[in-house]
């Protein structure tokens, strides 16, 4: 089974017609098949410890059964094409800082800087587009650094996640807004709710090619 992980509703609209709600608290959870393969859906909220917390009560519900986590979503992103999607290269903490104890910033102790995308799909997604992305408890607004990038508030946690129960993870995220515009505030505002066709889409694409 592969677990779908998102944070809003508006994001996945499009995506839960073809699903079944099969529980509602403390999370929104939904089962169907995408492209013959079997599915759930978990619905965390917004932010890192709603995205670990949904995505650990998926595992614990499910146990063994799932093979593969997908975050699927919107960010904003830097010097990248916007209303497109990017699959996570690479996701690191934008705020997390213990480098007073020599640790990299972003690092969580015993877990590595960067959680990076499985080798294994390397060919499969060879034709997607790939950037990295650092999710931090705050909408950005400002770039983390000057070369292209992704933020969000969800997916490194997911990843976090994915590591301590050793599942992978990959993560599907559309560009909604870019960092540092005039008008960045209404791309979001346009974007959160016009984008979850696209989501759904690109999601059948990487289905295709990761079965």
């Amino acid at each position: 089974m592969i677990l779908l992980v998102a944070a809003m509703m508006d994001e996945v609209k499009e995506i839960v017609p073809s699903l079944k709600l099969i529980e509602s608290h403390p999370f929104h959870i939904y089962e169907g098949k995408i492209k013959t393969q079997d599915v759930s859906l978990v619905l965390t909220g917004i932010g890192r410890v709603n995205a670990a917390s949904g995505t650990t009560y998926a595992i614990m519900k499910y146990q063994s059964k799932i093979s593969l986590i997908i975050n699927i979503g919107i960010a904003g992103g830097y010097q990248v094409l916007t209303h497109h999607p990017y699959i996570v290269n690479r996701a690191t903490y934008s705020d997390f800082d213990l480098t007073v104890f020599k640790y990299e910033h972003g690092q969580v102790p015993k877990m590595p800087k960067w959680f990076k995308l499985n080798k294994a799909f390397d060919d499969k997604l060879a034709h997607f587009h790939k950037a990295d992305i650092y999710s931090g408890d705050f909408f950005g607004t400002q770039p983390i650094v000057l070369e292209p990038h992704l933020v969000d508030m969800e997916s490194v946690g997911i990843f976090q996640v994915g590591e301590i129960f050793n599942v992978p993870v990959l993560s599907l995220k559309v560009v909604s807004d870019l960092i540092g515009e005039k008008h960045q505030m209404d791309q979001y505002k346009e974007s959160e709710i016009n984008l979850a066709g696209l989501i759904l889409e690109t999601l059948n694409h990487l289905m295709e090619a990761i079965i």
